[in-house]
């Protein structure tokens, strides 16, 4: 009974549990299981030109370990999309606008080491 128990929970944790996830609305809210069978290897965000969040989803993009972005210009129109590989790696606390953030939270930390150290 035991071995039963523990063939089906292997089945549902490498057949389910270990698939790419990724967030699937503008706002980041829901997310979806990529299926890897039809080639999603991938997360998107797709920005617009002035910026906003315009999609997020699953992407064909091979798979990569770090956060990589590209503009794509057709004519007029210019949009961002940005790519990355792990679970639940496409967010709505965006990586572009994290950037200004890091030189500040550089700063508190050293503040704080100095008051506490």
């Amino acid at each position: 009974m035991k071995l039963l128990f523990l063939v089906i929970m292997s089945h549902f944790v490498f057949k389910k549990g270990l698939c790419l996830k990724c967030y699937s609305d503008v706002l980041g809210r829901h997310w979806t299981q990529c299926e890897e069978k039809k080639g999603f290897r991938t997360c998107f965000i797709k920005y617009n030109i002035v910026g906003e969040v315009t999609g997020r989803g699953c992407s064909t993009k091979d798979k990569i370990f770090h956060v990589e972005c590209e503009n794509h210009v057709m004519g007029q129109l210019s949009e961002k999309f940005c790519y990355c590989s792990h679970y639940l790696c496409n967010p709505a606390v965006c990586w572009r606008s994290a950037g200004p953030l890091i030189p500040l939270l550089l700063l508190l930390t050293g503040l704080i080491a100095r008051i506490f150290g």
